[in-house]
């Protein structure tokens, strides 16, 4: 099985971008990859969450449905989400060190970055 890494690099105010990039990862999980989420730089800020009638909000529970329907592993670069005084609303998302990106990625057989 190919492992799949979808590495999420934008914040929400490049909503097109995650959009795409949640329903790409959505699309593999129905095929049945091996798929890993990563947030980096201002794509931790889309881990914040938010009110429940709003976009990002909506945007949350579709990155939280990520992990309900099989990704494998969900990580967020500690240092950025200390960087914007943030904490990963979502139980299933382990905080890593920056540099440890470098080497998850690598491991990855497929790297698709929004």
């Amino acid at each position: 099985m190919k492992r799949v890494a979808v590495l999420f690099s934008r914040g929400p105010g490049r909503c097109a971008d995650a959009q795409a990039g949640i329903d790409a990862a959505l699309a593999l999980l129905a095929f049945e990859h091996d798929l890993q989420v990563g947030f980096i730089g201002a794509g931790v800020e889309l881990l914040a969450g938010a009110d429940h009638g709003d976009e990002r909000g909506q945007r949350h529970r579709m990155i939280a449905a990520l992990a309900h329907h099989g990704a494998s592993r969900m990580l967020a670069s500690r240092d950025c989400l200390d960087a914007r005084g943030l904490s990963p609303r979502l139980s299933d998302v382990e905080q890593v060190d920056r540099s440890d990106f470098a080497r998850w990625l690598a491991e990855a057989d497929h790297v698709l970055a929004f």
